[in-house]
């Protein structure tokens, strides 16, 4: 197990890589005096402070994790358990008789089977493991506070001391339980169905006296089929000694009783599971589970379809919801176009812009006319043998 001052030496170790890397940066030098003499004043606080920090965080941490009860609860919790223990199993007679219990014979076995003491040793196995947690746990602390001294740890001692000789007391009782337990289960066992079934094993073979046997074992139980739960019962019963049987048949004595009972719940089984009233009971049964299977299966059924319905009832919401979405749609872009339509009548509706036409003059239209004709008239004058140009010929004549 680490100790404490293993796991804080780890934190200090560890701390000392939170270090920044302007900080370490440095430590490659040659030497830790030159490292430390080209850091300044505030990277020097923060080389130091940082794994101070980071140490006292951890040492923190470390005991709000390892935070442990004190001696005075330690020490309450502890004679709690053992005052329990004790007030349970101090007054059983095996407790103090367990010196000579290992050596014990099938005869002796069979006087202690009287004993009311026998029924708690199944319980001993969980209480002595509860009892041991607890002296564990007490030894723990007084071996480590043994220097302290005082009452307390005295009286810690005590207890300690008592809570072992306890422990040894019941562990004894314990082994003994797991040695000869199986002898006492399997009498338990045979004593129980010889008196349940004492009545019905008078005559196992005549049906009428079974009868009475089974709706006398059967009366006031307020069960529909009588006859198939007292067979149904019976075999359980039986299944039963035949395992315990098993375990305990080193026990010639115990043994030498069961098997006879063994025989005798086997024959009476077979008895009753031949009586009319028993396949009577198991034929309405029959019908009875027929019936409630098939009523089961209409209320699944019907289960069904109202899950259907509610399916197609959200299928249709769906739509609906769909349709007035698409609506909607329909609506915005309908008057999107009217307002297209309006914008475009608006622009309709404004002036058109004038377009401003010069007419010429009457006067200025003859001369124009005049001055078209005399230039014809000079066009013709030129002489077709002239191979001049008529343009130049013109500009000449001008």
């Amino acid at each position: 197990m680490i100790s404490r001052y293993k796991i804080i030496s780890l934190m200090i170790f560890l701390s000392f890589f939170c270090i920044n890397t302007e900080a370490m940066e440095p430590a490659r030098e040659k030497s830790l005096c030159d490292w430390w003499k080209k850091l300044e004043g505030c990277q020097q606080l923060a080389t130091v402070g940082v794994p101070v920090a980071v140490i006292g965080a951890g040492i923190l941490l470390y005991k709000l994790i390892t935070r442990e009860p004190s001696n005075e609860k330690v020490y309450a919790q502890s004679q709690s358990v053992y005052d329990m223990i004790s007030h349970k199993y101090g007054s059983m007679e095996l407790l103090h008789a367990n010196g000579r219990l290992m050596d014990c014979t099938e005869e002796d076995l069979a006087a202690m089977a009287f004993l009311p003491d026998v029924r708690m040793l199944p319980q001993i196995a969980p209480d002595l493991q509860t009892l041991k947690s607890a002296n564990e746990v007490l030894q723990t602390r007084v071996y480590r506070d043994s220097h302290k001294g005082g009452r307390l740890l005295r009286e810690m001692t005590n207890l300690l001391h008592t809570m072992k000789k306890r422990i040894s007391e019941l562990a004894k009782l314990e082994k003994f339980w797991r040695r000869h337990g199986a002898y006492f289960k399997l009498y338990s066992v045979v004593q129980d169905l010889a008196n349940t079934y004492k009545q019905a094993r008078l005559d196992i073979y005549d049906q009428d006296f079974v009868k009475r046997a089974v709706m006398g074992v059967s009366v006031g139980g307020g069960n529909n089929y009588p006859y198939l739960s007292f067979s149904e019962k019976l075999k359980n019963n039986t299944d039963m000694l035949f395992d315990r049987m098993r375990s305990g048949q080193q026990y010639e004595g115990i043994y030498a009783l069961a098997e006879p009972l063994y025989h005798d719940l086997k024959a009476l089984l077979a008895t009753v599971a031949s009586l009319p009233e028993y396949q009577q009971d198991l034929h309405r049964k029959k019908k009875h589970q027929l019936e409630q299977e098939r009523v089961d299966a209409e209320r699944a059924k019907a289960e069904a379809e109202r899950e259907k319905a509610k399916a197609m009832e959200r299928q249709a919401a769906a739509e609906r919801e769909k349709a007035n979405a698409m609506y909607m749609q329909v609506a915005a872009d309908r008057e999107k176009a009217r307002a297209i339509d309006r914008q475009t009548l608006v622009q309709m509706a404004q002036p058109k812009p004038q377009v401003n036409i010069t007419l010429n003059s009457p006067a200025q239209s003859e001369k124009q006319s005049a001055s078209s004709d005399d230039m014809k008239h000079r066009n013709m004058e030129i002489d077709p043998d002239d191979n001049s140009d008529p343009w130049t010929t013109s500009c000449v004549s001008r």
